[in-house]
């Protein structure tokens, strides 16, 4: 639904550039009304939300053909659970805590550059490094009966690079539309170490992925 959404928005879009370039055919005062803009996604029931999936993107236009984007994701967990099992058969009491911790982080750097069409309106294309990192670990102890504890951590790593394509439109003196495709490439590297009462085990796991992005409607404001 969401998807179809998108889509409408920006079949309504490209008309209405459309009718702008018939109406103003030889106008191009295509330019960034500030050298910094914060970057939004356009979501289902035109909700505003992170662009991208991140936490923060910010635009730095470095002059009228080029400029820069950096995206910055971050998230992060802590949980404790207390806990007293019993088991009937046979008849013994388990007593301990569970604590549950992760991290993620994501930085996205593009270089973006210009190419101007028509009034307002511009084309662009551009791609840059994304780098990551993850962390996780679950552990178990239990505080009687002398049972070892479960001990479960992770570490992922990953290296690429995205590109990206789309079009700018520059609505009023500090805002702008953009519709956008992408793609990336990346690296993965997976770390887990694991112990319980029963085994020890550790594994690392490799791996290269090329994935394309949704379509993405997004509002640009320059400040």
């Amino acid at each position: 639904m969401s998807k179809n959404i998108s889509l409408s928005v920006l079949f309504i879009l490209f008309s209405i550039i459309t009718v702008s370039s018939v109406i103003h055919p030889d106008q191009d005062s295509t330019r960034s009304r500030g050298k910094y803009a914060l970057l939004f996604q356009v979501g289902s029931n035109f909700q505003l939300q992170s662009f991208s999936g991140a936490t923060f993107s910010f635009k730095y236009q470095m002059n009228k053909r080029s400029a820069l984007r950096l995206g910055l994701s971050i998230s992060g967990a802590s949980s404790t659970r207390d806990f007293n099992q019993n088991d009937f058969y046979p008849d013994t009491t388990f007593l301990g805590n569970e604590k549950t911790n992760s991290v993620s982080l994501t930085v996205t750097c593009q270089y973006l550059r210009n190419i101007h069409i028509i009034h307002d309106v511009a084309f662009y294309y551009g791609g840059g490094p994304v780098i990551g990192f993850s962390y996780s670990r679950d552990n178990t102890i239990y505080t009687i009966n002398n049972v070892p504890e479960n001990d479960n951590k992770s570490n992922s790593y990953n290296a690429g690079l995205s590109f990206v394509g789309g079009v700018e439109w520059y609505l009023a003196k500090n805002i702008s539309l953009l519709g956008e495709y992408g793609f990336s490439f990346t690296y993965t590297y997976l770390i887990r170490n694991y112990v319980d009462s029963y085994e020890k085990y550790n594994y690392t796991t490799k791996g290269y992925s090329l994935g394309s992005s949704a379509v993405k409607l997004g509002v640009s404001v320059y400040f």
